[in-house]
């Protein structure tokens, strides 16, 4: 991305309302519904934090979209290294975070698309207020319903600025 793109996205951005671009990524609405159904159907998303020493740190998540477009990401019961998981380290030391959810075609790249989620993520632990998320994600991911979701810390991202991409191919 140009710098003058990058330049031009974010004074677009200041105002809450973006621009498109063809061929190129733009901010965009996360109630938009392209959006909306992008997020909604794909199952699998890369969470992207940051390390201490400021190392991009990616890893692939299941997470859900909330009615009031907050995303939520489970810490479930698949085997893990023991301790704090490195995405929650990272998180305690810089909130800021990407979610990237995509769709690839290998016979049909008219179909690519993805959505990427700039925000701030907070660590909920243990305790009330989270069923209305808890609820999503075992709609979403039929292995959560038999996990003990409630004794874990949830992921909640807060989008700062969506930005957006679909081929525009006529």
């Amino acid at each position: 991305m140009s710098a003058l793109y990058a330049r031009r996205a974010s004074e677009t951005n200041r105002g809450g309302a973006c621009t498109g671009w063809a061929r190129r990524p733009r901010c965009v609405n996360v109630r938009a519904v392209a959006t909306r159904t992008l997020l909604k159907q794909s199952k699998v998303g890369r969470l992207g934090t940051l390390t201490a020493e400021g190392t991009p740190h990616l890893v692939p998540v299941c997470y859900a979209l909330l009615e009031d477009d907050t995303l939520v990401i489970a810490i479930d019961e698949k085997p893990k290294r023991p301790g704090r998981l490195a995405r929650l380290r990272h998180i305690d030391g810089n909130p800021r975070v990407s979610l990237l959810v995509d769709v690839y075609d290998d016979d049909d790249w008219t179909r690519l698309a993805w959505v990427r989620a700039d925000g701030e993520a907070e660590i909920v632990e243990v305790g009330g207020g989270r069923d209305d998320a808890l609820h999503e994600l075992r709609e979403r991911y039929i292995q959560y319903r038999s996990m003990a979701l409630e004794e874990r810390p949830l992921i909640v991202i807060r989008p700062r600025r969506v930005t957006a991409w679909r081929d525009a191919t006529p």
